[in-house]
């Protein structure tokens, strides 16, 4: 990098970047006592570069900005760049650049060229002045200056941090160089920040998911639109049919993005239309069919539909529920759903698409599907006798041209009249617009003066290669381009880079590399961030960031692109030796508490497949644990396309926990954070027969208490369909009871009881003891509601809502049951006592029997209580029975209950 005389650019490239990501605070700076090195100007003006020589009072100085300085015309606008320094040793270079710096400093203090010295100021500073641009444009961020800076850029300086404070409102915070300095700046910071940090998380909270799949689909094709040449027929074209299913197809990066973008842009311009668009990869929930289909229907309703209309059912498939989503819609609407790559999903060969597709949607709606050819163009293409088929074509040689040229504009640079006609004699007519963004990119480098590298041709494998040994030229070492290469092509969703690091320096070769270059760098367990910032900067182009609860993704923008690289570095048995470090990295990390590990869930099972470890994959689709944590965070279908990854035929726990998944499929999607789908998922299990092996895999779970019970599944009469959905509790239900044949009541670890009307799925009533959290829930005669947990037992008038019993718990005891007497409510504490409380009017509870033999056993006993009933005949015989959970020991107990006073 220093070679090639890019660092400056990098560490400014590094402030752009940061600020550009939009997350606050985006840069923070500490400024200390020591200045650093002053660089030399990496650029200078077309103007600048004239006056400097103008300025100049010896030939010799003259000629030393000449022999590292050339004017570069293909700059918008021209401007001299330093020249690289290959084949000159570490020392003559730095004999050379304190002179050069020198001349410039004497040339431009004498020619007053402001712009100039300030690229002379530190690195640090000029980080400060592109922080401070940024600050203007409403990026955050926050500098902490020592009060004993360098005496010889106060000034400098101290005009920076006053443009600081005046563009983002006095975030300079100032400190002295002690003990208590660094003291209170790390408070003022932390303060700062969590400022920041809320003022976000209001601003994300206010935004729906929905609206930010939608923001995120319509950013990625602005930048498709951004490169787009020609095509303005074929999007004519699109815009023309009538069909409800058009598909477009074409080879792998033929530009059918670019054209679905334009035509969706085009498609919303019409008054009469709404266009609802997806990029298949551009987010992670567009990887997945169900959320893809979801998505769109959130979207729909939201933009065009009326959500109190919509006729949301339990057991709808996804595109069941976009069909009740559509007939929300005025028919006067024209409904055009854009959907680009269908190809890239893992899509089942029993996936709900192919019927989802089908002729019979209203005909207001069209579905435009782009897909490269394959198995899922011929799938659609044959889906419909009234289907549609458009090829996409290559571009001629004038739009390749134009294509390129237009690339080069967006980043100020272009190439002279020659270099185009060096190029012109290398087009072909398969170059897709696809190479042709990346050869651009490449061509970025070219300055008037260079001739076009002769080995650069135009297809994908050769501007890759062009890429490689550039890489190597500037001093990345070959196994570290290789690993995040490598690593980059086998993970599914992507990597953050703090994933990337750590992997990095877990790979032997990588890890070796570094030592060897940098034996004095200090001891780390992953790739320091300066190095990789090197890496990332010269693959930028080939990547992209998409967001994801568990942070940004770092992956390739194409799979095209991806799939090149693998073919360029996973030769032979690297893609598997890849895949392997990754299962093993992912494979080591733990869950947080309840909170699932979200990138391990979604990535271990794909780095198991490509790694050719199909019983460990097997192993790890039978563990319990692992299905329920990826139901948890609802990622039931995906988790369904982990079983299509399984070579080989399924039997026993697995058998039986796929058959499960897959019948219950409807039911899982229905999954959201307040109600996850692994409750869904035991619930389901428990319904089927005692004997089922399904049951078995999932019934230890339930009696632990696990089960998130906020819906419930009672059957109409031949009907065999979900009656309610009772949504509302804002955490975990711990359990249900039916009432009557209308209500029932559900507990949670909110801390409430809810009563529900089961027809309609209303809550009826909130019911909550201050400090209390119910862990069982008894119904007596339809009327009084008990409530037990470890402080006590209270009652409540189911009718009224009006609390009746709170009774603690005997000291040293617990309460098991209760019952209700005549006016009194009857409750059996665990050593067999009983105990009454009036009910009208309320009062204390008081024992009225004392202990019996063979009182029921505690949790201390050896046998885990799963349930206790308490019933009491009319003339106040009182008998109790239950089960214990680890060893049989029914029992049945009568004694005659007292008369309470």
């Amino acid at each position: 990098m220093a070679s090639a005389q890019r660092t400056v650019r990098v560490c400014l490239s590094e402030v752009d970047r940061c600020t550009a990501l939009g997350v606050k605070p985006c840069f923070i700076l500490l400024i200390g006592n020591r200045s650093g090195t002053r660089p030399l100007p990496h650029t200078l003006s077309e103007g600048d570069f004239a006056a400097l020589l103008s300025a100049c009072d010896a030939p010799e100085d003259r000629a030393l900005i000449q022999r590292w300085y050339r004017l570069d015309r293909n700059n918008v606008p021209p401007q001299a760049g330093l020249l690289e320094r290959a084949g000159v040793s570490d020392a003559e270079w730095a004999a050379s650049e304190r002179a050069l710096l020198a001349v410039i400093d004497r040339a431009a203090r004498r020619a007053d060229l402001a712009q100039v010295l300030a690229q002379t100021a530190t690195v640090t500073l000029q980080e400060l002045r592109q922080a401070v641009a940024a600050m203007g444009e409403g990026a955050v961020s926050i500098v902490a200056v020592r009060n004993d800076p360098v005496e010889a850029e106060d000034a400098f300086l101290e005009v920076l941090l006053a443009e600081a404070d005046a563009a983002s409102g006095q975030r300079v915070i100032r400190f002295d160089n002690n003990a208590d300095g660094v003291q209170a700046l790390e408070q003022a910071l932390l303060a700062r920040i969590k400022s920041e940090v809320d003022e976000a998380l209001v601003a994300d909270r206010a935004i729906t998911a929905s609206e930010r799949e939608a923001r995120d689909h319509d950013q990625f094709a602005r930048e498709l639109l951004a490169s787009m040449v020609g095509r303005e027929a074929l999007v004519a074209d699109i815009l023309a049919r009538q069909a409800s299913l058009l598909l477009i197809t074409g080879a792998g990066g033929i530009g059918k993005s670019a054209v679905m973008a334009a035509a969706a842009k085009r498609a919303s311009e019409a008054a009469d239309t709404t266009v609802v668009q997806r990029f298949v990869g551009a987010t992670p929930a567009s990887l997945n069919l169900s959320s893809l289909i979801s998505g769109m229907a959130d979207e729909l309703v939201e933009r065009a539909g009326d959500r109190a209309a919509l006729d949301e059912r339990l057991h709808d498939t996804e595109f069941e529920r976009l069909r009740r989503t559509v007939a929300t819609v005025s028919p006067a609407t024209r409904i055009r759903f854009f959907i680009d790559g269908l190809d890239q999903l893992e899509l089942d060969p029993r996936s709900a698409l192919w019927d989802g597709l089908g002729d019979d949607w209203p005909a207001n709606v069209q579905f435009v599907i782009s897909a490269a050819h394959g198995p899922t163009a011929d799938q659609l293409a044959q889906r419909t006798c009234h289907g549609e088929v458009i090829e996409t074509p290559g571009l001629t040689p004038a739009d390749q041209i134009a294509a390129i040229a237009q690339r080069l504009e967006r980043f100020g640079r272009r190439l002279q009249p020659a270099q185009y006609s060096q190029l012109q004699a290398r087009l072909v007519a398969t170059a897709t617009p696809l190479v042709l963004r990346l050869l651009s990119e490449a061509l970025r480098e070219v300055r008037s003066f260079d001739a076009i590298d002769e080995s650069l041709e135009l297809s994908m494998e050769s501007v890759l290669q062009h890429l490689l040994q550039r890489l190597r030229v500037d001093g990345h070492g070959e196994a570290l381009i290789s690993a995040s290469l490598g690593l980059l092509a086998v993970a599914r969703q992507g990597l953050t880079e703090p994933e990337l690091r750590q992997l990095l320096f877990r790979d032997e070769a990588t890890r070796a590399e570094f030592v060897a270059l940098h034996p004095n760098s200090p001891s780390t367990d992953e790739l320091p961030g300066v190095i990789w910032a090197r890496l990332r900067n010269q693959l930028d182009y080939l990547l992209r960031e998409t967001d994801a609860p568990s942070g940004r993704l770092l992956t390739f923008f194409h799979r095209v692109v991806k799939e090149a690289v693998e073919r360029l570095a996973l030769s032979g048995f690297g893609l598997t030796w890849r895949a392997g470090q990754l299962a093993d990295f992912f494979a080591e990390q733990a869950h947080d508490g309840r909170t699932p590990n979200e990138r391990k869930l979604m990535e271990l099972p794909a780095a198991l497949q490509r790694a050719g470890r199909n019983q460990a994959l097997h192993d790890l689709l039978s563990d319990r644990g692992f299905v329920l944590a990826k139901c948890r965070l609802n990622q039931s279908d995906d988790l369904i396309g982990d079983f299509g990854r399984l070579a080989g035929e399924r039997t026993g726990r697995l058998a039986a926990i796929e058959d499960l998944l897959r019948r219950s499929a409807h039911l899982l999607r229905r999954g959201r954070p307040a109600w996850p789908a692994d409750g869904i998922l035991i619930q389901v299990a428990l319904e089927r027969p005692p004997e089922d092996p399904a049951r078995r895999v999932f019934e230890p779970v339930s009696a632990l208490g696990k089960a998130q019970a906020l819906w419930l599944r009672r059957t109409w009469p031949g009907s065999g369909g979900a009656r309610s959905v009772l949504e509302g509790h804002e955490d975990e239900v711990l359990g249900f009871i039916a009432a009557d044949e209308d209500r029932g009541l559900t507990w949670s670890a909110d801390g409430t009881i809810r009563l529900w009307g089961l027809r309609d799925g209303d809550c009826r009533r909130v019911l909550s003891a201050p400090g209390r959290q119910a862990e069982d829930v008894w119904l007596v005669d339809a009327a009084v509601i008990f409530a037990w947990s470890e402080a006590g037992i209270t009652a409540w008038d189911m009718r009224s809502g009006r609390p009746l019993v709170d009774a603690p718990a005997p000291e040293g005891r617990a309460w098991l049951a209760a019952a209700r007497w005549r006016d009194q409510a009857v409750l059996l504490a665990e050593d067999g006592s009983l105990h009454a409380a009036p009910l009208n009017p309320p009062g204390p509870a008081e024992a009225i029997a004392p202990p019996a033999e063979g009182a029921p056993p505690s949790a201390g006993s050896g046998a885990e209580v799963v349930g206790v009933a308490l019933s009491i005949t009319e003339g106040g015989e009182a008998s109790w029975s239950g089960t214990g959970d680890s060893a049989p020991c029914d029992w049945t107990v009568s004694k005659t209950a007292g008369t309470a006073t």
